[in-house]
């Protein structure tokens, strides 16, 4: 089985990628817009704007997912904690 920490260091690596992919497509198709340099005709603006919103909602994905792993290790280390406690005060 996977760890927790492999999972979340995938995952933040999935999304530090996607945010990437889409800054550049943001960039690009910003530049197309305002500059007028029709660099893509209006199917690929289309599929841009399409990517954009995919590629979003998969880093929030990653962004959720990261922060009910790391809820959970947080849950599990005071456990840990919450179990030596007890075992000094016996």
């Amino acid at each position: 089985m996977i760890s927790k920490r492999r999972i979340e260091n995938l995952s933040i690596l999935f999304a530090i990628f996607l945010t990437f992919i889409v800054s550049i497509l943001a960039i690009l198709a910003m530049a197309d817009e305002i500059l007028q340099w029709d660099l893509f005709n209006d199917q690929t603006e289309k599929v841009i704007i399409l990517a954009c919103g995919a590629f979003g909602l998969l880093i929030l994905a990653c962004f959720i997912i990261n922060f009910m792993l790391n809820l959970s290790l947080i849950s599990a280390g005071i456990e840990h904690f919450a179990r030596k406690g007890d075992s000094k005060h016996e």
